[in-house]
């Protein structure tokens, strides 16, 4: 039985984020559907989940559509820049230029002293310098479009670009291990479906930061949005919804 008004939220979620021109929440929302009909679909399930060819297939699928539907999203929202770009060359840039963009930042002199932390947790700064009128936010802005030799590279330049910044060559390697750690712990709880008998908030939450953990390798999303208040008061109205209506 299809629920035509939760279809309807999702479509009009996909089209006010395109309209807003950031491509981002659309992956993010389509991204998030993944995780969550899997966990959903394997519910009381107590042998995990099982992804079979046919699903396999599906996904696979799923990435080649959105794989070569950058460059349509891309002048969808106006970025009419990319028009001398031929669909394959803009694939490749975003599937390898964060690697050249890093290399390109690490040879590059840039000091963070003043801001400690700014470009791991930008968002949870920017938040608490409104809350407390204080300016703790000052990164310094590396992430540039850039190109080389001619080829184009955009300002993708994967989530390490932030913990080296942040935490040098040494810092950034328990910084991987703790998102790998804590990753790993929100999906092993919102696996655990079967032991609720009332909606599993785990699985909200994994499915939000499913997005953030798949484009690691292009950028901060997943600790922007993720370590936020915003996020804290989302969790917290989850509850409150689950407690009250369910």
């Amino acid at each position: 039985k299809v629920d035509w008004l939760l279809l309807a939220t999702l479509i009009i979620c996909f089209f006010a984020n395109l309209l807003e021109g950031d491509r981002g929440g659309v992956f993010n929302l389509l991204l998030s559907l993944v995780p969550m009909i899997l966990l959903i679909k394997n519910n009381y399930k107590k042998n995990g989940i099982s992804v079979m060819p046919k699903k396999m297939l599906v996904l696979l699928i799923i990435g080649l559509v959105l794989m070569f539907g950058l460059k349509s999203s891309a002048k969808f929202i106006g970025r009419n820049d990319i028009n001398d770009i031929n669909t394959v060359d803009y694939i490749a840039m975003y599937a390898g230029a964060e690697i050249k963009n890093l290399d390109l930042l690490l040879q590059e002199n840039y000091s963070n002293k003043d801001t400690p932390f700014s470009h791991t947790f930008g968002t949870f700064s920017k938040q608490l310098s409104k809350i407390f009128k204080y300016d703790i936010y000052k990164p310094v802005n590396f992430e540039k479009f850039r190109q080389i030799n001619g080829f184009r590279l955009g300002n993708v330049y994967s989530i390490y670009s932030s913990f080296v910044l942040d935490f040098g060559y040494w810092g950034f390697i328990p910084m991987i291990i703790l998102i790998a750690f804590i990753t790993s712990y929100l999906y092993e709880k919102a696996k655990d479906n079967y032991k609720y008998n009332n909606v599993n908030i785990n699985i909200l939450i994994y499915s939000f930061i499913f997005g953030g953990i798949t484009f690691c390798f292009f950028g901060n999303k997943l600790i922007n949005q993720s370590v936020t208040l915003s996020f804290v008061a989302y969790i917290i109205t989850w509850h409150l919804l689950n407690f009250i209506f369910i």
